[in-house]
């Protein structure tokens, strides 16, 4: 009977720890694909729309201005 439990808590822990490194790795590749589609969205910020590619947006600061406004991730 002493034998049987010990064999059904180390089946118990091994499955545990199996099912959590799967659900880890699979954790990481979704944050890789929400971070990845973050930083080439589009936005609303106040009243202008903002299409960031690959974490950047910019637009002169007036029209013909030399100066930049930049939106970074």
């Amino acid at each position: 009977m002493n034998k049987l439990r010990i064999t059904l808590i180390i089946t118990l822990i091994i499955a545990l720890v199996l099912l959590f490194s799967a659900c880890t790795k699979e954790t990481s590749d979704s944050k890789a694909e929400v971070v990845a589609g973050a930083l080439n969205s589009s936005y609303l910020i106040g009243k202008e729309s903002i299409t960031l590619v690959n974490g950047v947006f910019e637009k002169p600061a007036a029209p013909g201005s030399a100066a930049m406004n930049k939106t970074q991730v």
